[in-house]
């Protein structure tokens, strides 16, 4: 009686590790899910902030260069070619706001990131995000 159970426990100990291995493989490719998220997240983040210092910095341009564009008038600059194209459009309304716009663009010259900076007229030291 004490050989049979001894043989039945050995085939308890190969399908108790088989279930762990199982276990650990499944927690493994949830992780792996999860780090690949936030990785994307990540990158998305970089673009979103990399676009809104582009436009900030074209606000900041217009305040040091107010005839350049004048009022009624619109500048786009194309900053070169790195990972991401880097567009600024730079617009002065007839009443002195200005609007800067920073964009990222993919190889196919589509925009894959926008953000928009507002300085209104008369008060040169005041920005927001639209």
């Amino acid at each position: 009686m004490g050989r049979r159970l001894r043989e039945a426990r050995r085939g308890v100990a190969l399908a108790t590790a088989l279930l762990l291995m199982l276990f650990l493989l499944v927690v493994g490719v949830a992780m792996l899910s999860l780090l690949e998220q936030d990785v994307r997240h990540a990158g998305r983040e970089a673009e979103t902030s990399q676009a809104y210092y582009l436009a900030l910095s074209g606000a900041e341009y217009q305040r040091a260069h107010p005839s350049d564009p004048g009022p009624g008038q619109r500048k786009t600059l194309d900053l070169g070619q790195s990972v991401r194209a880097k567009r600024l459009d730079i617009s002065v309304a007839a009443d002195g706001t200005v609007t800067s716009r920073g964009y990222l663009l993919d190889s196919d010259g589509k925009v894959v990131c926008e953000r928009t900076v507002v300085m209104p007229a008369g008060d040169r030291m005041r920005m927001y995000e639209r």
